[in-house]
């Protein structure tokens, strides 16, 4: 089961249960900040200065450093470790595949925002399982 939920300042994540796990993953980064079989402890860090702002990094979990990692080469006034960590991704495909194995696809596609930091067409997708 996949739900969309909101955090009550307006910061949109997804929460995925099925019969082994719980996982939530933020719509802003594609950042994957829980994960947790049922009956053990959760598996990824995550910061308590991880606020879930629009427009800032989360702190800890699974974060995609794109289209650089760490400062950028040429010009430090770039954000560090890409933008993709603060745009929105889209949610492509859920594909349950049985009870205990869910996959989620992500995409993030150039735009007005991302054409001031970086002058590329791009059109990128990655998936959860």
């Amino acid at each position: 089961m996949i739900q969309e939920k909101t955090f009550p300042n307006g910061f949109k994540y997804l929460e995925i249960e099925n019969s082994s796990a719980t996982a939530k993953v933020a719509l802003q980064g594609g950042h994957l900040f829980h994960y947790q079989v049922h009956g053990q402890e959760p598996l990824l860090w995550l910061s308590e200065k991880s606020y879930f702002e629009t427009g800032k990094a989360i702190r800890g979990g699974v974060p995609i450093c794109w289209p650089w990692f760490g400062k950028h080469s040429s010009n430090s006034a770039l954000p560090q470790h890409g933008f993709a960590r603060t745009s929105e991704f889209t949610l492509l495909e859920v594909n349950e595949k049985d009870t205990s194995c869910t996959e989620l696809t992500l995409q993030l596609e150039s735009s007005a925002a991302s054409f001031a930091l970086w002058h590329i067409t791009f059109n990128c997708s990655y998936t959860l399982a």
